[in-house]
């Protein structure tokens, strides 16, 4: 890992994020980019040039200092490059446009949980758009998160083929912070096709992870994310939920929407979410999933 984007918007929670980009940074010699986008509002529908240009480097004035203030902070305790970027396009678009150009290995986000039904269907937030278009790997840290080494890492599998991939990368990082990784499957059933299923994917997951400190565990429900999320509450300590936000993945299929943008609203600990596109072996582990919960 050689680059890490934090975006900010001086908030708290987004200064709890850079906290943990500055703890993961210390373990990987990794570069850390902070990122704000400034926006200027106008009331009216003709404002002269010169009043914009004026607005847009007081903005610009105002935003690179929120930055240096951030960097003094974070170059105290991390002696890795930081780099500072201001700008006024739309913070998803810039945070794409630098995923390429910087080439960012991963991203760190804070974001406003979300309470109550009604604030679990809310996903047009900039950490929900982030989850959905990054093709690097996110992690959302919730609103009162204060960092803490990362002992427990929580992996919710589907059994497919990209799981494999993400588990070997999240070894790297269980490796740095000597974390435990449990393994989650959620089952409609505890039947001998389900525990099969998950034995199928152990001897998988051994073969092809090199990281001895994993343990598995099936956990039996109706509701994916209601039961993970029933699980962190009843654990003593999780410090980080990682998920695979996969193309068309069954989750989508069978529940009308993505839970790993749903998890980043309402849970109480940080989610990191791997995006990997599907083959044909997943879609055949779908279909053997399908036919145990339908």
């Amino acid at each position: 890992m050689k680059t890490i984007l934090v975006p900010t918007d001086f908030s708290e929670n987004a200064e709890n994020a850079l906290n943990y980009a500055v703890n993961i940074a210390k373990r990987t010699q990794a570069k850390i980019i902070l990122l704000h986008s400034f926006h200027i509002d106008y009331n009216s529908g003709y404002v002269p040039p010169n009043l914009i240009e004026k607005e847009i480097a007081e903005a610009e004035k105002k935003s690179n200092a929120h930055l240096k203030t951030l960097y003094n902070k974070a170059s105290q305790s991390s002696k890795h490059p930081i780099e500072c970027i201001s700008t006024q396009n739309l913070l998803v678009d810039e945070i794409l446009t630098l995923i390429e150009e910087k080439n960012v290995d991963l991203i760190i986000i804070g974001t406003q949980g979300a309470n109550g039904k009604l604030g679990r269907q809310i996903f047009g937030t900039n950490s929900s758009k982030v989850i959905e278009k990054a093709n690097c790997p996110v992690i959302t840290i919730p609103e009162g998160n204060l960092y803490s080494d990362i002992k427990t890492i929580v992996y919710a599998t589907e059994y497919i083929d990209s799981d494999i991939v993400c588990l070997q990368s999240l070894a790297d990082i269980a490796k740095l912070f000597e974390a435990k990784i449990q393994v989650l499957h959620v089952s409609l059933y505890d039947d001998a096709d389900a525990k099969k299923l998950m034995e199928e994917f152990k001897l998988k997951v051994s073969k092809n992870v090199a990281y001895n400190n994993i343990a598995y565990k099936l956990l039996i429900g109706h509701n994916i994310e209601q039961r993970i999320e029933a699980y962190l509450e009843e654990e003593e300590k999780v410090d980080l939920l990682v998920m695979s936000a996969h193309h068309r993945n069954l989750t989508d299929k069978l529940f009308g929407k993505s839970i790993t943008k749903v998890m980043a609203f309402y849970l109480k600990v940080p989610l990191m979410v791997f995006h990997h596109k599907r083959n044909k072996t997943d879609d055949a582990t779908d279909r053997t999933i399908a036919k145990l919960i339908l």
